[in-house]
């Protein structure tokens, strides 16, 4: 089975920006997601294997034999599977040069494992055909600017948040990140570089950075520690907390293992926080050129062959060639007057050559003189002016005064994000005891206590404790809480209505607050919070009395509770609280009541 799909002549920076992301082409296609792994093998190119979610959902292993690229230029991978309907499958992608621009050609061949097979494996090759031509005909014309690759709708949690962030973040901050929640790609979005989006969209880089530093606690954007490989810059390691770092790491590409350094291979990074723009787990594939950026190619050899490509080198940039590993990489330099041509051997000893060559055209020939396969890359030098290095941002008073607490000790993991913490309590309980003695009571509140839980998960809560008679539970988004609070009195109630020997219920209180906490992972607690916001949505659950919903200012204050609680507004207030170790504070208080049936139910 084959497709051929050719395009006009285009930009080519614009084609390979758009046909190089082959995980948005499998998007485009609607195909399965591709699970993949790479394995180091010593002496020899790192091992791809997978797994590909192929039709009817059957699970379709695979090994990676040629996965290879050419920046601007060509992609080529092949696949050998074990079982299931596809033997082999070849996708190649050439940007035929024509003038100053590039026509595109998008090829795919597929072998059935069966000549039976043949009607399904034409169904899937249609389904390519389908969706890849859409792409290839969305290619702009030269002189046109390329329309977004997609347009992402912004829902009403989302609007809410960049809302939050605007009051504490200059506009242009606030308006670049949601153009970039709007049409950037899934993958782009899992790593948002603050400089970097202050390039694009010609901000102050300082004020970007404390910008996005300040849209954590809003509730807009979560903050990462990415460690990336010196050789070829790939993210090897990534956490939410420092303390989740190890003081070294390992690149399974390069073969290269190094010590991890705050200044040097540590990257702040940000990505959206998941009330949002929730995560999509699966992926659809990890190895696609524009993924690697600083790789300008990868060039699979096996054992004595040769390979000759031409590169584009930009003027003052500075590369390195080879497999990695322990084989010395050959160093190039991109100066005016250098050479145009390049001869690098793989295996021919442990001298590191270098070379100066010219901008522009440059030929680049390898040979593979080891007896084994090897995947030699040319990548570019890392572009440090764009890296917001970790000891830059731990040393920010912006970082230091909003997520600065972190604590590095053995066995705990700790990660400040912003949150919604609900907290409960029982009115009544000690009358409950009295009246049912307190075999039945504690019954009761433990039976209670799968009454919540239920509705925690059908609003996308999480159950963090139980304290005595009491939940704390955490939400990613107000909404999501209120709704869970308003029904749990709901629940409540029906629980404990009509209990043999009660005759004085016992209500639901509840209260809830949204801000920046500490998220702490030890090994034997597993997830709990810590800070002022749990201090505060403790004390504003305190101040709940007879089943009454106490919400923080934040809370009250975010257009979609607002919406959600207005059908109660009759039996809502306002109320000035002295909280214990808070101080004066002002919350609204929604009653009980018991003839209004609340939006929540």
């Amino acid at each position: 089975m084959r497709l051929e799909i050719q395009g006009r002549p285009t930009d080519r920076e614009v084609a390979w920006r758009r046909l190089g992301d082959t995980d948005f082409l499998n998007r485009a296609a609607k195909a399965g997601r591709v699970e993949m792994k790479l394995a180091a093998v010593p002496g020899s190119a790192s091992r791809l294997t997978g797994e590909l979610s192929g039709p009817l959902g059957i699970k379709l292993p695979f090994v990676e034999t040629r996965n290879g690229w050419v920046r601007h230029r060509w992609f080529r991978q092949e696949r050998e599977f074990q079982r299931g309907p596809i033997a082999r499958s070849a996708f190649l992608l050439v940007l035929e040069p024509d003038g100053d621009l590039v026509r595109p050609t998008l090829t795919l061949e597929v072998e059935p494992s069966s000549r039976l097979l043949s009607p399904l494996m034409s169904t899937l090759v249609d389904g390519y055909r389908t969706g890849w031509q859409k792409v290839v005909d969305a290619l702009p014309a030269p002189g046109v600017r390329p329309p977004p690759a997609l347009v992402r709708p912004l829902g009403g949690n989302t609007e809410a948040a960049l809302a939050r962030w605007a009051r504490t973040t200059p506009k242009p901050v606030v308006d670049a990140v949601r153009d970039l929640l709007l049409h950037e790609r899934d993958h782009a979005l899992r790593q948002l570089r603050a400089f970097a989006v202050a390039d694009r969209f010609g901000l102050d880089r300082m004020d970007t950075l404390v910008g996005m530093l300040r849209g954590v606690p809003a509730g807009v954007l979560e903050m990462y520690w990415s460690v990336r490989c010196p050789r070829c810059s790939g993210e090897v390691a990534a956490a939410s907390s420092l303390s989740d770092i190890a003081d070294h790491a390992a690149c399974t590409s390069c073969n290269v293992e190094f010590s991890t350094d705050l200044a040097e291979s540590v990257e702040v990074v940000f990505a959206p926080h998941p009330s949002v723009a929730p995560r999509v787990a699966e992926k659809f594939c990890t190895m696609f050129p524009s993924g690697a950026p600083e790789l300008f190619a990868t060039l699979p050899l096996q054992a004595g062959q040769d390979a000759s490509e031409s590169l584009e080198v930009p003027a003052g940039a500075v590369f390195r060639v080879g497999p990695g590993g322990d084989a010395p990489d050959a160093t190039l330099e991109v100066v005016p007057d250098g050479q145009r041509e390049v001869v690098f051997t793989v295996g021919a000893g442990a001298a590191a050559p270098r070379f100066q060559v010219a901008p522009g055209a440059l030929q680049v020939r390898v040979h593979n003189a080891t007896s084994s396969d090897q995947r030699v890359l040319v990548a570019r030098g890392r572009d440090t002016t764009q890296v917001v290095s970790a000891s830059l941002v731990a040393s920010l008073p912006e970082f230091r005064r909003e997520l600065g607490t972190e604590v590095l000790a053995r066995n705990v993991r700790i990660g400040t994000r912003a949150v919604c913490l609900l907290f409960t309590d029982l009115s009544g309980s000690t009358a409950m005891y009295e009246e049912l003695g307190d075999a039945k009571a504690f019954a009761l509140v433990r039976d209670h206590f799968d009454v919540l839980l239920a509705v925690l998960e059908a609003h996308h809560g999480t159950l963090v404790k139980t304290i005595g008679d009491a939940v704390m539970a955490s939400f990613d988004t107000m909404e999501h809480a209120v709704r869970a609070a308003l029904e749990m009195r709901e629940a409540f109630d029906r629980f404990v209505a009509g209990r043999e020997g009660l005759h004085t219920l016992p209500r639901l209180n509840v209260g809830v607050h949204y801000g920046a906490a500490l998220a702490v992972h030890t090994d034997a607690a597993g997830l709990d919070w810590f800070g002022r916001t749990v201090n505060l949505a403790a004390r504003a659950q305190s101040a709940a009395r007879d089943g009454a919903l106490v919400l923080t200012e934040v809370v009250a204050a975010d257009p979609l509770v607002a919406a959600l609680v207005a059908p109660l507004e009759a039996h809502a207030d306002w109320i000035e609280v002295d909280l214990k170790g808070i101080g004066m504070t002002r919350l609204r208080r929604i009653r009980r009541d018991t003839s209004v049936r609340g939006p929540g139910g």
